[in-house]
């Protein structure tokens, strides 16, 4: 809940601003060195770790990376309230509400190997005619899907794979009767 008031805080600061894409580029450097930088997330998150420290070094990030003023003034914030620790929260939800803004169907496509592309292409084609938004497709690789694909989007998921199958009549575990009809 905390992370979300500040993402959405975030989201109509950068509108008002006409800086919703920069912040959204701020966002994405600050969601990578977070996942990079393991020590980084410590400090950040340690209660031990003096604030007025925490903010020195959020500043010189901020100028190394190139951020915003209301990227930095929002994680200032943050930490001067003790909200630190939802940082990394808070980028996912800016993530998320970002696209919705954009009007854009993040999905994501799992397959059992590389697909090609043309067929990706024709997938993200009849998605984007059915639900009637852009749509950004990401590719998973599985193996173990054995064959076909799962597509999932933000509230929805179809699962057209030989793993989703099988595991399909295990639940049902038809008897000899039934496999002979």
């Amino acid at each position: 809940m905390v992370a979300e008031r500040y993402a959405k805080s975030l989201l109509i600061a950068a509108k008002e601003n006409g800086e919703l894409d920069k912040v959204y580029q701020d966002i994405k450097k600050l969601t990578e060195l977070f996942k990079s930088e393991e020590e980084l997330k410590s400090i950040i998150k340690s209660p031990a770790y003096p604030k007025n420290k925490k903010e020195e070094l959020i500043k010189s990030l901020a100028e190394e990376l190139e951020l915003s003023q209301i990227t930095k003034n929002l994680i200032s914030l943050m930490i001067r309230k003790g909200r630190e620790r939802f940082l990394e929260e808070m980028f996912r939800y800016f993530d998320f509400i970002y696209y919705r803004e954009k009007g854009i169907e993040r999905v994501t496509l799992v397959c059992a190997s590389e697909p090609d592309q043309r067929w990706v292409d024709a997938i993200k084609t009849k998605l984007e005619s059915a639900i009637q938004k852009k749509v950004e497709v990401e590719i998973k690789v599985k193996p173990e899907l054995l064959a076909g694909f799962e597509l999932e989007g933000y509230d929805w998921k179809v699962f057209a794979s030989a793993r989703a199958f099988i595991q399909q009549i295990e639940k049902q575990k038809p008897t000899k009767a039934a496999i002979l009809i």
